[in-house]
């Protein structure tokens, strides 16, 4: 059974699109075209190692980022 995967689309500076996977966080794809990419997400599964690593209780985002310009 196959499920379904979303991607974030982000536009470069150079120009290039990045897609990303919104479930597993991975870049898996940078072209100069938005329909390039739609084979690559096709294809895309996410790795099941990263999942549990993203996933996992042990994994916990502690402290605050500072804004680059405050530091």
């Amino acid at each position: 059974m196959t499920s379904f995967i979303s991607f974030a689309r982000r536009h470069n500076a150079d120009r290039t699109i990045d897609s990303i996977c919104t479930r597993c966080y991975q870049t898996i794809g940078r072209e100069h075209n938005e329909d390039t990419l739609c084979s690559v997400e096709q294809h895309h599964s996410c790795d099941p190692n990263c999942e549990r690593l993203l996933f996992s209780p042990e994994m916990q985002v502690t402290g605050v980022l500072a804004a680059p310009d405050t530091i």
